[in-house]
């Protein structure tokens, strides 16, 4: 699980993942299809929209020194891309076994649901952290450790998939371009099934960000 490491300025935690599963890639190794939770959009050290993010790997057949190896590709391209120039930047990533995932997931879902609603601390992550024997590697304040493990706690009761398009690290910070008609030609071929695109009724975008970040829009 990884949050935290973007800021008003750029980077995206999707994006930094999308980064370590193209790494794994590069080495045979498939990770399943990562997933973005949402949390408590009214916390004030958020950095944009609160979000985390975490993916699976199953490690029945990982020997130990694949699992170090994927700690490493994790860590490196954290440190890498985090914003820690931005003093509400802290990140955090986690590490969690199958069994422990499984034996204590009763008590990582209990903290989603409170982080979903709450405020949640970093000494109560910590606590958590410890007693479902994860690993934490946190940075600076390491306030990313939260959301690491309030999102493994997500049961996925109710869920939408996001197809995120990135732009190119040379137009970061840039005005986006995109042919507006035609994501208004989407929205009328393929609606009610993909949404909140578009808003029809003042007839603009709304499914790309305008900040500096990465992501060039969510369809």
């Amino acid at each position: 699980a990884l949050d935290d490491t973007d800021s008003t300025e750029g980077m995206c935690t999707t994006y930094l993942t999308c980064l370590i599963l193209r790494k794994f890639k590069e080495i045979n190794l498939i990770a399943d299809i990562p997933n973005l939770v949402r949390l408590n959009p009214n916390i004030p050290y958020k950095t944009r929209g609160n979000g985390a993010c975490w993916f699976h790997i199953d490690d029945n057949n990982l020997s130990g020194e694949r699992k170090k190896e994927i700690k490493t590709i994790v860590l490196d391209l954290l440190k890498k891309y985090s914003r820690f120039e931005d003093e509400n930047t802290n990140p955090a990533c986690v590490f969690l076994d199958d069994e422990n995932f499984k034996i204590n997931f009763e008590i990582l879902n209990k903290f989603y649901k409170k982080a979903v609603s709450e405020l949640c601390t970093i000494e109560e992550a910590d606590e958590i952290s410890g007693k479902i024997n994860a690993t934490a590697y946190k940075f600076k304040n390491g306030r990313g450790i939260v959301g690491c493990l309030a999102c493994l706690g997500c049961d996925f009761s109710d869920l939408t998939y996001e197809l995120l398009i990135y732009r190119t690290e040379e137009n970061f910070g840039k005005e986006r371009m995109i042919d507006e008609e035609s994501v208004f030609e989407m929205h009328k071929l393929l609606y009610p099934g993909t949404y909140d695109n578009v808003n029809e009724e003042e007839h603009k975008l709304v499914f790309m960000p305008h900040g500096k970040d990465p992501i060039l829009c969510g369809i």
